[in-house]
């Protein structure tokens, strides 16, 4: 049984599961609409060696009495070696394996935990080796199949994955490291329910793993069962108070039950622990924005793209953020980057283009346009749109194709920019009925929606 409340079991789970289990991958490239927080799953890290460690006071138990027997004896040096692993002292862990292996090279029990040890020191095709010799020598070993099954797991090869862990499950039905991974066999392959099902009896096996409930958080996630998705991240932080992702998970949950304030205490917790984490910021940007904090959502940008500069999906949110507080240099600057990110979002160069026309540069806007739009469609809406821009004397041409426009979301986008140009040229009714329309006609999350939004109601102040 594994024995997660134990001091040495502890210092374990800290160096070696809570060390190697991979952050979240960033989220991602922000579509055309502000998006709704989507799972990106992690790559999935191994439990077998957490496992292996076990009970520390069995190992000390087992190594005391075989010592007594014969001290030189390999598995007596194997047992030492688990009595270091139980420690977390890996580098005398692994000491003692080479010399039990030096003196017995096919001691499997010697092999098994030597395969786990090279796969935790990254060397990925020494620890399948391994693994494959302990099969060979007892092709039965439900810990070799469970592990080599974690191993295949990692590197994507998930048919392979899941033979070994139905192996191990037909003779083992409660094996927890199988019972795991298959879990995560099921969810990395669009089987999510199926998913759910053997994660719940892998908590049924051990319900104070607290990964096990992350994982199966996550199955939820993906089922869109975001209340039950929650219940298992809440029971992952009273089993693990202090592991910083499951807050950021939790947050993300919370995001999209559209609980902001509970959102931002948990990626506010997540930068408290550890300020390095650029996610946490972006997420919490998110919530701030969702509350109407612009300057504190600001700030979160910032410092994300700080720590990460290459983080694009950033670009748009914050750019949108800059253009509502009349940052137009900053919002041209953002926008232009991620019309860079995403030649096939038609919409971000006009952004861009406007943010320099309301900061008064329509000639830098014009030249911009006609750098940066060769890649939208010349027989399509925003071509029109662009030239119109680049030169915006007659709207006659541009009205016709606005008015015609079939597509809802397209004709939505494009009555924001043509309101906005009439804004500019301080034609105020006109701006505001065309604007009206693209509020009234557009969708909830599409940027220019809400822009169309800011501009009647920042209109409307300023009367």
């Amino acid at each position: 049984m594994i024995q997660l409340r134990s001091t040495a079991a502890l210092i374990v789970v800290t160096a070696l599961f809570f060390g190697c289990r991979t952050a979240p991958e960033p989220i991602p490239e922000a579509p055309p609409t502000e998006p709704e927080i989507e799972l990106e799953l992690d790559a999935y890290q191994s439990i077998s060696l957490f496992v292996a460690a076990g009970d520390p006071e069995e190992a000390i138990r087992a190594y005391q009495e075989a010592r007594l027997d014969d001290p030189d004896q390999p598995d007596t040096i194997v047992l030492l070696a688990g009595l270091f692993l139980s420690a977390g002292e890996l580098s005398e862990a692994a000491r003692n394996l080479e010399l039990a292996l030096s003196r017995d090279p096919d001691n499997v029990d010697g092999l098994f935990l030597s395969a786990l040890l090279e796969g935790y020191r990254g060397d990925k095709k020494e620890q399948e080796q391994r693994l494959r010799r302990v099969l060979e020598l007892v092709p039965g070993d439900a810990r070799a199949h469970a592990a080599l099954g974690e191993l295949l797991l990692e590197q994507r090869r998930y048919r392979e994955a899941r033979t070994e862990f139905e192996a191990v499950l037909e003779g083992a039905p409660d094996d927890f490291v199988s019972l795991i991974g298959l879990g995560n066999v099921h969810m990395r392959t669009s089987r999510h329910e199926e998913a759910e099902k053997v994660l719940s009896r892998a908590i049924e096996v051990e319900p104070d793993f607290s990964f096990a409930y992350l994982d199966r958080s996550r199955s939820r996630m993906l089922q869109q069962n975001l209340h039950g998705a929650e219940a298992d991240l809440d029971t992952a932080i009273e089993l693990e108070p202090d592991f910083v992702w499951n807050y950021l998970d939790r947050g993300r949950v919370r995001l999209q039950r559209n609980n902001l304030e509970g959102a931002r205490a948990d990626f506010t917790r997540v930068i408290e622990q550890d300020p390095g984490i650029f996610l946490a910021y972006a997420y919490r940007a998110r919530a701030a924005d969702g509350l109407g904090m612009r300057a504190e959502a600001i700030a979160d940008y910032e410092r994300a793209l700080e720590i990460r500069p290459d983080y694009h999906t950033a670009y748009t949110p914050l750019g949108t953020l800059y253009y509502e507080t009349e940052q137009w240099s900053k919002a041209f600057e953002m926008y232009q980057k991620a019309a860079e990110q995403d030649q096939s979002n038609e919409s971000l160069p006009l952004l861009a283009a406007l943010s320099l026309k309301r900061a008064g540069e329509q000639r830098r806007a014009a030249d911009y346009l006609g750098r940066a739009t060769q890649h939208i469609r010349r027989d399509g809406p925003f071509h029109q749109m662009v030239r119109y821009y680049m030169n915006p004397t007659s709207d006659t041409l541009i009205f016709r194709t606005v008015d015609r426009e079939q597509d809802r979301v397209t004709k939505a986008r494009l009555q924001f920019f043509l309101a906005s140009q009439y804004r500019i040229q301080e034609r105020h009714n006109s701006a505001n009925a065309v604007m009206r329309l693209a509020e009234e006609n557009g969708i909830p999350g599409l940027i220019e929606t809400r822009l169309a939004k800011h501009d009647l109601d920042a209109y409307r102040d300023k009367r």
